[in-house]
């Protein structure tokens, strides 16, 4: 709830002063998912053809069952809304890439409908790129990580230091895939083109000259680049654009870890005694209604030295556990306190009562078995 000024976060505050803003980190991955896949031509045109492609199959139960013949899994369809639909999308049809080639020149060759032709031999000249493979592999990669993230984050146990950790990973990890120069990604690309007998190399492109005003020296960068730097040029927009969307949306998460951060094992056991006691003053004066700032100082100086079941990754999950486990809590009544505000922090908001069953239920048998009754109109 991002209203600062007049929305529910600013009542909220009004009410409770104490109340942390913490954004959704989950429906946050999948705004940076939007927001990367519109930050270029390419992933416009990636996106919309995989889309494209879906519909064309799906609108048509002959040709739906064409493409069921040749296929190993039925294709998917993205969503602006569920980015994970479009991590499926994508995998769905890199792995089935040399038979979906296979559906459309079947389609194009046996079918009776003009239309259907000319769809399937426009969608077959766009898929024969290599530079549309390179693109669908790199965005396989990146999907597969933010929706690994965006899973592990639902979770029901999940909190919050846990998900601010693996966020920094994401971050991490999509910096070493810019990082990897394109004769990487190329390599990586160039086994599926094999498949498809198509050569791993990029073409050059007719690029407009753009108008220079009168105290303009240097030249257009794209039209001094090779076809290999300027594919290296925007997908480096696109990984820039999800680092800055992850880092900018993870901030209030991590603000808010970081008041925290020092109940923690590793903390505990590398902090010294007056480094505890100053946070655990700083946190009080945060949470002045729950907390007392000179107990608490005094309580984190004596379980400092009593804790022993711990280490360096022991979270405030597992101390709060080693209170409730030796029956300490009405000892240290303010760490107690701490450690619960901590671990109950919300991370997300993107969870359901219908969760088990969503995930038990087998939706290609839903779908195939609606496709093949070829209802056109519903029966009063």
């Amino acid at each position: 709830m991002a209203g600062v000024y007049k929305g529910v976060q600013s009542r909220v505050m009004q009410m409770n002063e104490l109340a942390m803003f913490v954004p959704c980190l989950a429906h946050s991955l999948n705004l940076v998912g939007v927001h990367s896949a519109s930050s270029c031509p390419e992933a416009v045109n990636l996106f919309g053809l995989i889309q494209k492609l879906y519909c064309f199959f799906v609108g048509s139960t002959t040709r739906w069952k064409i493409m069921q013949k040749c296929t190993k899994t039925n294709l998917k369809g993205s969503s602006q809304t569920r980015w994970s639909a479009k991590h499926q999308a994508v995998t769905a049809l890199l792995n089935n890439l040399p038979e979906v080639v296979k559906a459309l020149e079947e389609i194009e060759e046996s079918s009776s409908a003009a239309e259907s032709k000319y769809e399937a031999s426009h969608l077959l000249h766009a898929m024969m790129d290599f530079k549309f493979i390179l693109n669908l592999s790199i965005w396989n990669n990146i999907l597969r990580e933010i929706n690994r993230v965006n899973v592990e984050i639902q979770k029901e146990d999940i909190i919050l230091p846990r998900s601010v950790m693996i966020m920094q990973g994401l971050v991490k990890i999509i910096q070493g895939m810019r990082e990897k120069p394109i004769e990487h990604w190329i390599k990586e690309a160039a086994t599926i083109s094999e498949k498809l007998k198509i050569e791993p190399v990029l073409q050059n492109k007719r690029i407009s000259k753009k108008k220079r005003q009168h105290d303009e020296f240097c030249e257009d960068e794209s039209r001094t680049l090779d076809p290999n730097g300027l594919f290296s040029k925007d997908i480096k927009v696109v990984f820039d654009r999800s680092l800055t969307e992850i880092e900018t949306r993870a901030e209030s998460a991590k603000s808010l870890h970081e008041n925290f951060a020092f109940l923690s094992g590793h903390a505990f056991l590398n902090m010294s005694t007056d480094d505890l006691q100053k946070n655990g003053a700083d946190l009080a004066r945060k949470y002045s209604k729950d907390l007392n700032a000179v107990d608490f100082c005094q309580e984190l100086s004596v379980f400092k030295d009593l804790v022993t079941e711990i280490n360096e990754k022991s979270s405030a999950f597992d101390l709060l556990q080693h209170l409730c486990k030796n029956d300490l809590q009405e000892a240290f009544p303010n760490v107690s306190i701490a450690l619960k505000i901590y671990c109950t922090l919300p991370t997300t908001s993107a969870s359901s009562i219908e969760n088990k069953t969503a995930f038990e239920t087998d939706f290609d048998e839903l779908i195939d078995s609606f496709a093949e009754k070829k209802a056109r109109r519903v029966k009063l």
